[in-house]
C-alpha cells in the first residue's frame, strides 16, 4: 500500500526495508502529534516536515538525518517529548532533533553588526553539523512556501535573514544544493525587478547552448561512426537548472570529466572527436557526457 513517506524513500541512496518502516514510522507520529495543524497555505502542517525530508533524502542524507527532518518541529510545537522520540528511534535521532529546535531559538535582528555573529553562533551551537543541514532543508521549505504569508514586511525580513545568514552558512559547509535555491528564492523576494531580467536572459542562454549541443551532437556521432565503433550513446548537457543563480551571473555548472577522460584514454580514436574541429576538450569537458562501447 502507498504511503506518503514512498518518495522520500525513494529519493534516497539504496535504503532498507528497516529504513522505509522507521521513516514511514516517523511520518505517522508527527502527523498524529501535529494534528489539525495548518500552514499559512491552509495545507496539513504536516506537508512542512514531509517537504523538508525529501529535500534531505535527495542530497543523500542518512535514516536518521532524514526522520529528524520529519519530526523537527514536534518537541516546540506538539506534546510530544525527548524520551517519546528516543524510545521510538534512538539517541541520535533525539538529539538531532533537540539540536533543531535550540537553533530554531536563535534570532535574527536585522542589525548588520549581529549577522556575522549569529552564523557564527548558529555554526557554534550545533553539536552535530546535521543540525545545521535540517535546519538548511526547513528554511529552503519556507521560503518556497513563503508567498502565502500575508505580511510584505514579514516576508522581506525572512528573505533577509535567508540571503544574510542562512546562504553564507550553506556556502560555508559546501551545499550547492542549498546556497542555490535558497540565494534564488531570498533574490526574487528582494529584488523583483532584476530577478525577472535575469530570469529571461539566463532562459535566453539556455535555449541557445541547447541548440548549439544538439548541432554539436550529430557531428559527434557522424565522427564517431566513422571510426568502426559500433554503439554509441551521446548524451549532451542540457542547460536545465533547478535553481537560478542571477546573483552567479548566471555560471553554468560544469558536468564530471571523468567519464570523457576515461573513454578517451581507453580509446585513442575520440581524438578525432576532440581535433575534429567540431570541439576543444575543454568545451567537451564543459558540455558533454561521452559514452562509447564496442
Amino acid at each position: 500500500m502507498a504511503h506518503p513517506t514512498d518518495s522520500i524513500v525513494g529519493a534516497m541512496r539504496s535504503p532498507s526495508p528497516e529504513d522505509r518502516a522507521l521513516i514511514a514510522r516517523a511520518y505517522d507520529i508527527a502527523e498524529k502529534a501535529h494534528g489539525d495543524e495548518k500552514r499559512k497555505s491552509g495545507e496539513p502542517y504536516i506537508t512542512h516536515p514531509l517537504s523538508i525530508a525529501l529535500h534531505l533524502a535527495e542530497i543523500g542524507m542518512d535514516r536518521d538525518t532524514v526522520i529528524a527532518g520529519i519530526l523537527h518541529d514536534t518537541l516546540e510545537d506538539t506534546a510530544l517529548t525527548a524520551a517519546d522520540i528516543e524510545k521510538e528511534f534512538g539517541t541520535s535521532v533525539r538529539q538531532l532533533v533537540e539540536g533543531v529546535t535550540k537553533l530554531s531559538k536563535l534570532k535574527y535582528r536585522g542589525l548588520e553588526r549581529t549577522i556575522g555573529s549569529l552564523r557564527r553562533l548558529i555554526l557554534a551551537t550545533a553539536d552535530d553539523p546535521r543540525t545545521i543541514i535540517i535546519k538548511l532543508a526547513d528554511r529552503l521549505h519556507n521560503m518556497e512556501t513563503i508567498r502565502h504569508h500575508s505580511e510584505p514586511e514579514k516576508i522581506a525580513r525572512i528573505a533577509r535573514e535567508t540571503m544574510r545568514v542562512y546562504v553564507p552558512i550553506a556556502e560555508s559547509l559546501n551545499i550547492g544544493y542549498f546556497k542555490k535555491r535558497l540565494e534564488d528564492l531570498a533574490f526574487e523576494v528582494l529584488e523583483p525587478v532584476e530577478f525577472k531580467k535575469a530570469k529571461a536572459l539566463f532562459e535566453k542562454q539556455r535555449s541557445d547552448l541547447n541548440k548549439d549541443l544538439e548541432e554539436a551532437l550529430r557531428e559527434i556521432k557522424k565522427k564517431i561512426a566513422s571510426t568502426g565503433v559500433k554503439t554509441v550513446i551521446l548524451h549532451a548537457r542540457k542547460a536545465i537548472l533547478k535553481g537560478l543563480s542571477p546573483r552567479d551571473n548566471l555560471r553554468i555548472p560544469k558536468l564530471n570529466y571523468e567519464i570523457v577522460k576515461q573513454i578517451k584514454d581507453n580509446n585513442p580514436n575520440l581524438e578525432i572527436i576532440i581535433n575534429g574541429g567540431i570541439s576543444t576538450t575543454e568545451q567537451i569537458k564543459e558540455h558533454f557526457y561521452i559514452v562509447t562501447g564496442k
